[in-house]
C-alpha cells in the first residue's frame, strides 16, 4: 500500500489511522505498549498506525480484545453513517449481500477469509 493510506479499491484508511492513534495517546501509552496489550508485534502496531498495511482480522480481533474499542467507530467517522451502512446490509438482495461478501473475502484475503469463516463457525 501507498503512503496515501489508500488501501483495497480506494478505501481511505486515514480515518482508521488517527483513530488508531487516538486510542494510543487516551491509553497514554507508546506504540510498543500498545502492541504488548494486544497481544501483536510493534511492527505490526505501527504499520497499521501509519496506514502501511491493511487490517487484518486478527489484529482487529486483537485490538478488540485488548481494548474493548467499538471497531466499526475505527471505519466510520459518524455513528449515522455505521447505521446507514448496517441497514443497507439489512436490506439488501442475497445475490447483492453475496457479492458483497464476496468483495469482503477478496479484500481480506484467503488466509483470514478462512479464519473469519471458522471463527463464526464456532459461535454457532
Amino acid at each position: 500500500m501507498d503512503k496515501n493510506s489508500t488501501g483495497y479499491k480506494g478505501i481511505d484508511l486515514t480515518g482508521y489511522q488517527r483513530k488508531l492513534k487516538e486510542i494510543r495517546r487516551k491509553n497514554n501509552k507508546t506504540q510498543k505498549e500498545m502492541s504488548e496489550l494486544i497481544n501483536m508485534s510493534e511492527e505490526a502496531w505501527g504499520k497499521n498506525e501509519r496506514g502501511e498495511c491493511s487490517p487484518s482480522t486478527e489484529f482487529l480481533i486483537k485490538l478488540y480484545q485488548g481494548t474493548g474499542v467499538d471497531l466499526g467507530t475505527l471505519f466510520f467517522d459518524e455513528k449515522d453513517e455505521l447505521d446507514r451502512m448496517l441497514a443497507k446490509i439489512h436490506n439488501m438482495s442475497e445475490s447483492g449481500l453475496s457479492i458483497m461478501l464476496l468483495e469482503i473475502a477478496e479484500m481480506i484475503g484467503e488466509e483470514n477469509s478462512i479464519k473469519l469463516i471458522e471463527k463464526m463457525k464456532g459461535k454457532k
